[in-house]
């Protein structure tokens, strides 16, 4: 009986140190994660903010060369809408690509690039 009561006492014992490991152990996280400690959330962008259109300054407005608009209205006539190519440069006061302005090359690339999606 002494024997069986030694190891009791033993146990109890080893199951102290064991459960102050633990307190110490919960109270350092604790710590870590206290909301002191937590690093600022970041925002969270929504599958339908990611969906909307941004609106660009004008300032930001890509600007395209003459090569730019003739690559993309050769490749679209090229591919058969010939016809909407030269209304497009119609609608923009041009018979031929060289008397298109300048200021009008990224309308009329915005514009070319629907033709034949629709």
């Amino acid at each position: 009986m002494i024997i069986c009561g030694e190891g009791i006492l033993k146990s109890v014992q080893d199951l102290t140190t064991c459960g102050e490991g633990m307190i110490i152990a919960a109270k350092k996280l604790k710590d870590i994660f206290s909301a002191d400690n937590l690093p600022e959330p970041k925002a969270v962008t929504t599958a339908m903010e990611m969906s909307l259109p941004v609106k660009k300054e004008h300032s930001e407005e890509k600007k395209y060369s003459k090569e730019d608009v003739r690559g993309i209205l050769s490749g679209k006539s090229a591919s058969g809408y010939g016809k909407e190519v030269k209304a497009l440069l119609a609608k923009y006061g041009a018979d031929k690509l060289s008397t298109l302005s300048p200021s009008d090359y990224a309308s009329v690339i915005a514009e070319a690039e629907v033709i034949g999606n629709g």
